[in-house]
């Protein structure tokens, strides 16, 4: 039976680096700013200049003076910080000669990012009995979330003569959870991908495809994809049904372009256990061994795979702002950021186009837990869940909150987190009970 547990650790953190690193485009001739990145708060701006025969260059925001370069030729990067959610304003830049500004660039105009809402309403739903647990959720809309995983419940099997039956999916109809057999319903589900009716990826170990009519497995090993020593695929991703991924032990991944399937290297044998991108040419992956115990952070740019943090038992690398500290164990990719759970003491958001780390206060919950989960709709809408499912916080792209009302609902701290999925609608997070052993989901609506 699947169930991975991730180890208990002793700090939160989350992580933000530069998630995509191609280069801007091109700067118009009529001027040397360029709106690179916004988020709630601050607006980031790339400033060019290729003349030398200035002798500086001072940064505007609308009237008021940002920042003074006495350099050129000039590349580089401002941020504008303490800037009110979702409000306009205009930059440009002057060129110092002689101590005179001259030749103003044409002005760049942007925006921030509104706040997200931090009320959320939640509902508890316990399936099956013990022997239960759910590994991943796709919500559709808020009367249409999947669930997958192992679901048992005591009513007699006739196919089995057993007085048990097993499940392992199970769909939310808007007023109940219809469970489900995807082919026998013997086997454990580990991963759902939901693009349409007629488009639905799951994992057991192997891809198992709903065409809208009946439910297909892929055997890759048979099919010639993976080599004996391939590790069986745990997860899927994929922004179009065009792109989907599966990745999972050894280092496995295999890609699914719409007609076909294709083993790609990974550069690793470790467990692959989480995944994110924004593109073929801009994927995240989180992995994990257990002996040598070891996990990293790893970037694929298109043309080669590189490991960007690790984790090695016994080496933990400084709580400081050159990289994150301790266990990584998950990864969310919005908007040209890249956000990791890890286990730091503290969270950290770095510049998206030099890496360099900025620390900001600490996330509202008590410092006692790892962020295992990483989820959100972007980067003013983030999810952190701990190892303890109900030590979840709020980032509304401003500040951060502690769902209290989660921890509430289970006041005995017993679920356990194995997944989270949001929509600007909707957020489920789906485990399993500690004491029980039952089949846990929280729906929360927005």
């Amino acid at each position: 039976m699947y169930k991975f547990h991730l180890f208990v650790v002793l700090f939160f953190g989350m992580l933000l680096l530069q998630g995509c690193p191609t280069k801007p485009s091109v700067l118009p001739e009529t001027g040397n700013i360029q709106v690179t990145y916004t988020n709630a708060t601050e607006i980031w701006l790339r400033v060019r200049v290729d003349s030398t025969s200035t002798t500086g260059v001072k940064v505007y925001r609308e009237d008021t003076p940002l920042a003074t370069f006495h350099t050129s030729p000039l590349d580089t990067v401002v941020i504008d910080t303490g800037l009110t959610p979702n409000s306009q304003y205009k930059y440009y830049t002057v060129r110092l000669q002689d101590g005179d500004e001259v030749s103003p660039s044409s002005p760049v105009v942007s925006k921030t990012l509104p706040v997200t809402s931090h009320h959320i309403n939640w509902s508890v739903d316990t399936l099956g009995t013990f022997g239960s647990y759910l590994n991943d959720v796709a919500i559709v809309n808020e009367n249409n979330i999947w669930v997958v995983g192992q679901i048992v419940t005591d009513e007699y099997d006739s196919s089995t003569g057993t007085n048990y039956s097993e499940y392992n999916a199970a769909r939310w109809e808007g007023n109940h959870w219809e469970l489900l057999k995807i082919l026998s319903g013997h086997t454990a589900n580990t991963g759902i991908r939901y693009f349409s009716n007629n488009d639905i990826w799951v994992t057991s170990g192997l891809p198992i495809h709903w065409n809208g009519q009946q439910w297909t497995l892929y055997h890759l090993w048979n099919m010639g994809i993976l080599n004996p020593d391939d590790g069986e695929v745990t997860s899927v991703w994929g922004s179009a049904t065009d792109g989907v991924y599966f990745v999972g032990r050894s280092g496995t991944i295999v890609r699914y372009d719409g007609a076909t399937f294709t083993r790609l290297e990974s550069g690793t044998t470790d467990w692959i256990i989480d995944m994110g991108g924004t593109s073929a040419s801009d994927l995240w992956v989180a992995t994990y061994d257990d002996y040598p115990h070891h996990n990293a952070i790893r970037h694929w740019n298109g043309a080669q795979w590189q490991e960007r943090w690790h984790y090695q038992s016994g080496a933990w690398p400084p709580r400081d702002q050159t990289q994150p500290a301790g266990i990584l164990s998950s990864v969310y990719v919005a908007s040209h950021a890249v956000f990791i759970g890890c286990n730091a003491l503290y969270t950290w958001i770095p510049s998206v186009h030099t890496g360099r780390l900025t620390l900001p206060s600490q996330v509202g919950w008590e410092p006692t837990w790892g962020t295992d989960l990483v989820r959100g709709t972007g980067v003013n809408d983030l999810f952190l869940v701990a190892g303890i499912g109900t030590h979840t916080v709020h980032w509304n792209g401003a500040t951060w909150q502690s769902l209290v009302t989660l921890r509430q609902l289970d006041p005995g701290d017993t679920f356990h987190p194995t997944s989270i999925a949001v929509t600007p609608q909707q957020v489920v997070l789906a485990g399993y009970n500690d004491a029980t052993g039952q089949a846990i989901v929280f729906r929360g609506s927005r």
